[in-house]
């Protein structure tokens, strides 16, 4: 399926894509600290919101805020409102990789070369924090409950530490190389993880093991998005987004990319609207009404 729009979005890859909560507008993050939103009706430009020198790594929305992290190891809070930058925080030395907010809004966690995982309350004072793991630098996911973080990234480990003290629940091995991805299933509690060779295993987050795995059709396996009302996985790769069956895990169709690299997915809060951020600095559109 090839997309309804393109927007030329950046003068470098774009590293990350988010919807925003109310639909209105999508967020897109890149290199040279780019960090602009994107009118969601007719695609145009809404704004640069400044702030980042360097690679703008990864975002959340909370509070009526924009939380971002990048490679100059700032964490900036903007007002959706008004685009202004409200505050900084200058704390991983080496850059921000990963941040979340626990879904039940208590905690702010980031992570980064520097320190595997920060717990900090929302005005960003650190709470807790972990020394740095080569093999594991990254959040990949945060539990239904919020009580768990799951961290993981070079090796096939992923390690549980509970919110906020971060003290270790387990360990245990899922696919192989790398992993690249965690989604958690809102439904049930489980969640999906994508590995560099392309293996997408279903875990149980109660028993912390893996129930099943499959291997992908698809290469250059990175993030995923789960579409709800349609029971379907969305997952980056090297041809685009390739839709499954979240239950069966088979292929359904293939949102196409002629990209170079493909690495971020968003869902429109009404799941009718697919946005894909890539190398090529384009943000690709499909509607999926």
């Amino acid at each position: 399926m090839k997309p309804d729009h393109i927007i030329e979005a950046h003068t470098s890859h774009i590293n990350r894509v988010l919807f925003a909560q109310d639909g209105k507008s999508i967020f897109s993050m890149g290199f040279s600290g780019e960090l602009r939103q994107w009118n969601s009706k007719d695609w145009s430009l809404i704004r640069d919101l400044e702030g980042h020198s360097k690679s703008v790594n990864c975002g959340v929305e909370h509070n009526a805020q924009l939380i971002t992290g990048g490679l100059e190891g700032n964490i900036n809070f903007y007002d959706l409102k008004s685009g202004s930058l409200l505050h900084s925080i200058m704390d991983h030395k080496k850059g921000v990789g990963a941040l979340r907010v626990t879904p039940n809004g208590n905690y702010l966690l980031s992570s980064g070369p520097d320190r595997m995982v920060v717990t900090r309350d929302l005005d960003g004072s650190v709470n807790h924090e972990l020394k740095p793991n080569a093999k594991n630098i990254g959040i990949l996911g945060v539990t239904n409950d919020s009580k768990h973080v799951m961290v993981g990234g070079l090796g096939n480990k992923v390690q549980v530490f509970e919110i906020p003290s971060l003290a270790k629940v387990t360990e245990f091995a899922v696919g192989e190389v790398a992993i690249t991805s965690i989604r958690i299933n809102p439904v049930n509690g489980n969640a999906w993880c994508t590995d560099y060779k392309s293996n997408l295993n279903v875990l149980d987050l109660n028993k912390w093991e893996v129930l099943s795995s499959r291997k992908l059709g698809i290469k250059g396996v990175f993030s995923s998005a789960f579409i709800e009302s349609r029971n379907e996985l969305a997952v980056v790769c090297e041809k685009g987004v390739a839709v499954l069956d979240a239950g069966t895990l088979d292929e359904k169709y293939i949102l196409e990319s002629s990209a170079k690299g493909n690495y971020s997915v968003s869902i429109s809060p009404d799941e009718k609207v697919v946005a894909l951020g890539s190398a090529d600095k384009r943000i690709r559109i499909w509607s999926i009404e």
